[in-house]
């Protein structure tokens, strides 16, 4: 099985989201940005 898009939820700001999450998120591969834009 290949993966799949995981859950989706809305943030004001996905940089700032990150930066004061980064610790507790786990990713199983890099994040990417999505063109044209996040």
């Amino acid at each position: 099985m290949g993966l799949t898009p995981g859950a989706v939820f809305l943030v004001d700001d996905v940089d700032q989201y990150f930066l004061e999450n980064k610790d507790s998120l786990k990713f199983i591969k890099e994040p990417t940005d999505i063109p044209p834009g996040r």
